[in-house]
């Protein structure tokens, strides 16, 4: 396995602000929220204000890595079918290995099922 000499964050501390993009896929809209957070603690108070910022949302869905070499890393798929949404997200993380990031992909449902594929 090959050791990863550098890892990549979204900002420089806590006060950045929060980097989002939205795209809509068949009618449901994807809103991913990033921030930079420096502890386990800092990543889940970022996942409940964006998730209590969005209680309408038909999921909210997150992934965290922290750790000055990303050695502690949680995912959540928030009711999407198992495997689906929070560990694919974690996978994104690592493969760019990212560090000090949380990661909360928001779902508005359209109406359109779009099935397992559709949602990795």
């Amino acid at each position: 396995m090959n050791q990863v000499n550098y890892y990549y964050s979204v900002g420089l501390s806590e006060d950045d602000p929060v980097r989002q993009a939205e795209i809509k896929i068949k009618r449901s809209t994807f809103i991913c929220s990033l921030a930079y957070v420096s502890s386990m603690e800092a990543a889940k108070a970022f996942i409940t204000r964006v998730s209590k910022e969005n209680k309408t949302a038909t999921h909210n869905c997150w992934a965290y890595v922290v750790g000055d070499r990303g050695e502690i890393s949680h995912a959540s798929d928030a009711g999407e079918p198992a495997g689906t949404a929070g560990k694919p997200m974690l996978n994104v993380l690592a493969a760019n290995h990212m560090t000090c990031v949380a990661a909360v992909v928001t779902r508005h449902y359209g109406g359109v099922k779009l099935g397992v594929r559709g949602l990795i």
